[in-house]
């Protein structure tokens, strides 16, 4: 995966620093950040057995809520 910059970085590579720009990078930001944790879920994602035993795979649910880590985003 790419090195995704931090908040600061990707804040102050910018020369303009009107609120409307501002909300408009975060939210770019964010998205960088959405697209790097489905990207790390579809990776790290685990199949086991559902709990009834029903010859039926599902997804666990922890390796994709902990795929991503909140360090990430800074």
């Amino acid at each position: 995966m790419d090195e995704i910059p931090t908040a600061e970085e990707f804040l102050f590579s910018k020369v303009e620093t009107r609120s409307k720009w501002i909300t408009e990078m975060m939210i770019e930001f964010a998205k960088m950040h959405v697209k790097a944790a489905l990207e790390a879920a579809s990776k790290s994602a685990q199949v086991g057995e559902d709990k009834f035993n029903m010859r039926s795979e599902v997804v666990d649910k922890d390796s994709i809520l902990n795929a991503y880590p909140e360090e990430n985003i800074r």
